[in-house]
């Protein structure tokens, strides 16, 4: 069965240690054999055996071990022969995902609620005056972060971040939080 050529699979990243493997519909396809190799050249072992429905299919590969490269191949079958494979794809398993932060305002103090993230060792947040120019605040493994701030506008951005084999690997940023202080006058209540 000629079906090599045919076979369209693509691999994405939907969460820590896990990836997608989204393989496009063939119309002579009964199923799908889905193989895994830790090196290119080393040993495919079947970790999946998907039927074949009449849609674009996707396999989550899950509990990955962190910084290790995964080569993948698929085979399809018809029904009654089965393809060669085809050529190998490739993903890292270095990615943690982004934190989800609150930030709440009181009495010219900021406080960062985060919610650990799964996989991670902690958060880094940023802090900038002018939305440009960011310098590391606080590296910590703390859910929960407060600061005093002056009057004017402040700017924060937060990611995680996972200590591994002293190498430091990082999550995407926070969507940018933008904070102003106004000074407020004390008013002398009238006698």
């Amino acid at each position: 069965m000629k079906l090599k050529d045919s076979i369209s699979f693509s691999l994405t990243k939907p969460s820590y240690r896990k990836i997608n493997i989204s393989i496009s519909h063939l119309s002579t396809a009964k199923k799908y054999y889905i193989y895994r190799a830790t090196s290119k050249s080393g040993s495919y072992s079947l970790i999946a055996t998907v039927a074949a429905t009449g849609e674009n299919i996707v396999y989550t590969d899950k509990s990955l071990s962190f910084n290790k490269t995964y080569y993948y191949k698929v085979k399809a079958n018809n029904g009654v022969n089965t393809s060669a494979a085809t050529s190998y794809k490739y993903d890292k398993v270095d990615g943690i995902g982004k934190p989800n932060v609150e930030v709440s305002v009181e009495d010219k103090k900021v406080t960062f609620n985060m919610p650990k993230v799964y996989g991670s060792t902690g958060v880094e947040i940023y802090y900038s005056t002018d939305g440009k120019t960011y310098k590391l605040l606080k590296r910590t493994t703390s859910t929960s972060y407060t600061r005093d701030l002056a009057v004017g506008k402040h700017y924060f951005k937060v990611r995680a971040y996972k200590l591994y084999s002293s190498k430091y690997y990082y999550s995407s940023y926070t969507t940018l939080e933008t904070i102003e202080i106004v000074d407020t006058p004390e008013v002398t209540p009238s006698v």
